[in-house]
């Protein structure tokens, strides 16, 4: 008996514990973990998060304040570090490992871009005595061989023809060298090309220019003195090209070959350059992309000595078959990737996806992503907003959203062997590859001239989707796929919904901003917004444009493109993306979270989406030398620009009026 009168004691001290301790605080929420590595996920959104810092002063360091703690920018060897480029990272990783793999049973099209690869690694390849042969033979099928020193005085450079020569080039390896052509999708109809004559691209990084046109000239028998000599007066010229481009930019042309050749003719023989370089004078309208260039150069080409025409000519030739290889071999390793992914993508794509079938269930989830964000887009429109579409502009929209498809990049069902039988390699000869593949893109270019547009050219550095307007489609690169950042069943829904479904939703209003508006359902050029949906659109171009205009990094204003009103479209992708990805986001199921994260849903949600630009750039006060000179704005503004506007966000977060993350004064798309 005295054993249970001291258990009976005990239960009943123990309630009176009980029943003295402080109630439970009711939580708003009553989640459950769905598995330890949802859990971990969430973890790792805690991990960059400084909460030292008030998310109303600056969001974008209360969730990303600790990301350049695990990845430090520095002077050396990374300038910047983005989350994109980590998860590219991982991407190329594994990309090289299906290079490096030997399958019997790999495809002829596979063994190819393997062959390649794998040429480019050869360290033969980099030898002096290799490249200078290489150089020599390329040189001389143009009669560019030997060095200019040579012609120099000589009637062969007075009788030289610089039109001729590089539009044999042209036809042989398809360079556009000081004037070429290009073949597009016609913007008023994508069933067919147009033939574009016009300038060719020009890079501006001249010092690093003159240092590899410095390089290959040594390759001509050329001494050091030489060579740098003739170096700078390349890249003299090249700028006089650029500035004919850029300061004599007209309205593009659009006429028949007769009368475009009549005006220019003789200084500059269209049909002669045609006849050569497509192997015949096309019939009917052409596009000539800047007639201010072509005005421009035959003035330069006036005063240009002959030697140095066939100076540039034979340098910007060799420069196309020129790499700077790294002396490490795990550097040469990533510059002989990043190649080989520039000129097979699609193939990559393929073998990438190949290689994991068990990908086929993300392609179901971005495709059940890619339906409810545009069925939140339908809701959206039905409720008419935005405010400013009128009836028939509203109309419209719904018709093109409709139309719009979704295109995972896997080609799975391509067949590559047939489209590449008349390509060849040869092992560990990496010159004589590019070649061939320069011969074969030429061949392939010229005769696309007539044939109906491939819409899906992609890039397998494309880290998100990407919108084409030719064809009303959202294209998503492989490398999506591959990322568990982006979309993980292990991800919590409303993490998947602010990461892969912004970058689904930026890349939808695409359709309905920018030029991307100016486009129907088929992806043709056709304006339907009315005067009134164009004049308050104008309006909203010009509040973005003021609203990032005066922001500043360091008391110093972003690069001009942001003030500019015409080129607000990445902006405003994001500022409605954000909106469209939220809603999309509260119409979803429920979602169970992590109870050591003492933040609700919507909280979640945001400072998910913010993390996508999680960044650091060494030394904050040079970080307006790596502001981005593109349409988007750094990534720092991505985050707090289009929170700043969105009214749920400052609601979520309880926001005073007049805060930095709830100003007075909004621009918004949806209102």
């Amino acid at each position: 008996m005295g054993f249970y009168s001291f258990l009976w004691k005990c239960i009943v001290l123990l309630w009176c514990a009980v029943q003295k301790l402080p109630p439970k605080p009711v939580q708003q929420f009553t989640p459950e973990i769905k598995n330890s590595t949802q859990s971990l996920h969430l973890k790792s959104v805690h991990r960059y998060m400084n909460e030292s810092v008030d998310p109303c002063e600056n969001f974008y360091d209360f969730a990303c304040g600790k990301w350049k703690t695990y990845y430090p920018a520095n002077q050396t060897v990374k300038h910047t570090t983005r989350l994109f480029d980590e998860l590219n990272k991982d991407f190329d990783r594994k990309l090289t490992e299906i290079l490096k793999k030997q399958d019997v049973t790999d495809n002829d099209s596979e063994r190819k871009v393997k062959t390649f690869y794998f040429s480019c690694l050869n360290p033969e390849g980099g030898t002096k005595f290799y490249i200078k042969e290489k150089f020599k033979q390329i040189a001389s099928e143009f009669d560019l061989y030997p060095s200019v020193q040579i012609f120099q005085g000589h009637r062969r450079e007075q009788a030289f023809d610089w039109l001729e020569t590089v539009a044999q080039i042209s036809h042989k390896y398809g360079l556009n060298i000081i004037f070429g052509y290009s073949i597009k999708p016609d913007a008023k109809d994508n069933t067919a090309h147009n033939l574009i004559l016009g300038s060719p691209h020009f890079a501006p990084h001249y010092q690093r220019l003159r240092h590899e046109y410095e390089t290959i000239l040594g390759y001509l028998n050329l001494n050091a003195a030489t060579a740098n000599g003739i170096a700078w007066e390349l890249v003299d010229f090249e700028s006089a090209l650029l500035q004919a481009n850029r300061y004599g930019t007209k309205s593009p042309l659009n006429d028949s070959i007769d009368s475009i050749h009549k005006e220019y003719f003789p200084h500059v023989d269209i049909k002669k350059f045609l006849n050569i370089s497509l192997g015949y004078v096309p019939v009917g309208v052409v596009w000539l992309e800047n007639p201010g260039y072509l005005e421009n150069l035959i003035k330069t080409l006036k005063w240009t000595p002959k030697k140095l025409l066939i100076n540039y000519i034979v340098t910007k030739l060799l420069h196309h078959f020129w790499t700077d290889l790294p002396l490490q071999f795990f550097e040469q390793m990533d510059v002989c990737l990043k190649i080989t992914k520039e000129k097979f993508p699609h193939i990559l794509s393929q073998m990438f996806f190949k290689s994991n079938k068990a990908l086929n269930e993300r392609i179901y989830a971005i495709e059940t992503l890619w339906s409810q964000i545009t069925s939140t887009l339908r809701t959206i429109f039905d409720s008419k907003r935005p405010l400013w579409f009128d009836k028939f502009t509203r109309q419209m929209a719904r018709e093109k959203l409709n139309s719009m498809t979704l295109h995972v990049a896997t080609y799975q069902d391509y067949d590559f062997d047939q489209e590449y039988r008349w390509l060849w390699f040869t092992p560990n000869d990496y010159i004589e590859n590019l070649r061939s593949l320069s011969g074969f893109e030429a061949f392939t270019r010229r005769h696309s001239l007539y044939q109906k547009p491939q819409h899906e050219h992609i890039s397998l550095d494309l880290k998100t989707p990407v919108y084409v307007i030719s064809s009303n489609s959202i294209v998503v690169p492989v490398s999506i796929l591959n990322s568990n950042f982006l979309w993980s069943t292990s991800n919590l829904n409303l993490m998947n919904v602010a990461h892969l479904g912004f970058c689904l939703a930026h890349e939808i209003m695409h359709a309905f901003s920018g030029a991307g508006r100016n486009y129907n359902q088929l992806g043709n050029f056709y304006k339907y917004w009315n005067k009134h949906a164009e004049h308050e659109y104008t309006k909203l171009e010009a509040c973005f444009a003021d609203q990032y205009g005066n922001l500043t990094e360091n008391a110093k204003y972003l690069p001009k493109l942001h003030r500019q009103v015409h080129k607000q479209d990445e902006n405003m992708a994001d500022n409605a993306g954000i909106v469209l990805a939220y809603e999309t986001f509260k119409q979803s199921h429920k979602y169970e979270l992590d109870p050591t994260l003492t933040y609700t849903y919507d909280q979640l949600f945001f400072i998910t989406y913010a993390q996508l630009w999680c960044s650091d750039t060494w030394r904050k006060e040079t970080m307006q030398n790596f502001l981005p000179m593109g349409r988007h704005a750094h990534n720092e503004l991505r985050v707090l620009v289009p929170l700043k506007n969105f009214d749920q966000f400052s609601s979520t977060f309880k926001c005073p009026k007049g805060s930095p993350m709830n100003p007075n004064h909004k621009c918004k798309f949806f209102h």
